[in-house]
């Protein structure tokens, strides 16, 4: 049986204090990732862009030619990922509304959250954001000449509840497959909000009205974010590395700085062992070794990985997993769901 990996990014800079470049957090590391897909022959990824901050440069256009130069730098780019044979798709952070430039040093800051959830915008701000959203990706699609249906989506920090806020523009846009759900995770801060604790993650489900809730021919399809559970030891031991690596000069590669929200709630489900997504910036000396226990007794992973956060060290180890797993699985990269799409074709 074909093992589905699906390998995906959010394409974004930090959304904190000090949002980077683009060379650091967006162009330099997805050139690099987009090598190893060569190198490897793996396709498609799927690059979950944010499109917030592309309509942010857009309305900077005029007053800042740096920001026009950021801007079709990143077009430039995201042609290239499809001319590669990987796949765009939305993905809204929403506080770019708040974010301010600084054309000193052509960054910006991202310190206001309270549009950080799509839910705490306005029904006509909504409506826009989608709409310049899909016009933006399907600009590209046509600048590229490839097209397919922008039927994907992922909500910006994760928080795709209540999911009546987004139905109406998933509705409209023709988008039925979410790629959303951390599995067993869980976050209630003063930027995100979602309980993802009662989704295993084993493989993906269909749902109506609560993302949360899988039915048995639901409308939508989510492909939930796939997690490791680890022991507070090993998660010591990975901390470890992570400072030897960084005190050899293998930092990650972008250069911002994140979000930094107030705890609400802690989720204190589990004293003993917490988990950790599947991502190219979690790999490690000392986690390649359970990603391939994962992998190998799995028929359905998702990595989430940012290009913004890889280093030199993490690529080395995602060289040498594609390596392995080609060698040892047969593989669909694809995320379209046969039974799920036979079901929408009959209905």
């Amino acid at each position: 049986m074909n093992k589905c990996i699906l390998i995906t990014f959010d394409y974004e800079l930090f959304l904190g204090e000090k949002s980077g470049s683009i060379n650091h957090c967006l162009i330099e590391p997805t050139k690099r990732l987009l090598s190893t897909f060569k190198k490897n022959e793996v396709k498609p990824a799927i690059f979950f862009v944010d499109t917030t901050y592309l309509i942010q440069l857009e309305n900077q256009i005029a007053r800042y030619p740096r920001a026009e130069k950021d801007y079709l730098a990143i077009r430039s780019q995201l042609i290239d990922i499809l001319r590669d044979g990987h796949i765009l798709f939305i993905h809204l952070h929403p506080h770019w509304i708040d974010a301010d430039y600084d054309p000193s040093n052509n960054e910006w800051s991202l310190t206001n959250y309270r549009y950080y959830r799509f839910h705490n915008l306005e029904k006509d701000q909504k409506a826009e954001i989608f709409a310049n959203s899909v016009r933006i990706l399907e600009e590209i699609q046509d600048e590229a000449g490839i097209h397919y249906p922008l039927n994907g989506y992922r909500a910006g920090g994760w928080s795709l509840t209540p999911f009546c806020d987004f139905k109406p523009y998933f509705d409209k846009y023709g988008i039925n497959y979410d790629f959303s759900v951390i599995s067993r995770s869980f976050d209630h801060t003063t930027a995100q909000d979602y309980d993802y604790r009662d989704i295993k993650g084993l493989s993906w489900y269909l749902f109506n009205n609560e993302v949360i809730q899988a039915v048995k021919n639901g409308q939508f399809c989510e492909h939930p974010i796939s997690t490791i559970r680890i022991s507070h030891s090993r998660d010591l031991i990975d901390k470890v590395w992570r400072k030897i690596f960084w005190k050899l000069g293998y930092k990650s590669l972008g250069n911002g700085i994140g979000v930094k929200p107030k705890f609400l709630d802690i989720d204190n489900q589990d004293q003993n062992y917490s988990y950790i997504d599947l991502s190219i910036e979690n790999l490690l000396p000392s986690t390649i070794n359970p990603y391939k226990n994962y992998i190998n007794n799995h028929n359905y992973i998702q990595f989430l990985s940012h290009p913004k956060m890889v280093s030199k060290i993490n690529l080395y180890y995602w060289n040498k997993l594609l390596r392995w797993i080609q060698k040892n699985h047969d593989v669909n990269y694809h995320y379209k769901v046969p039974e799920f799409e036979l079901s929408e074709q009959n209905s």
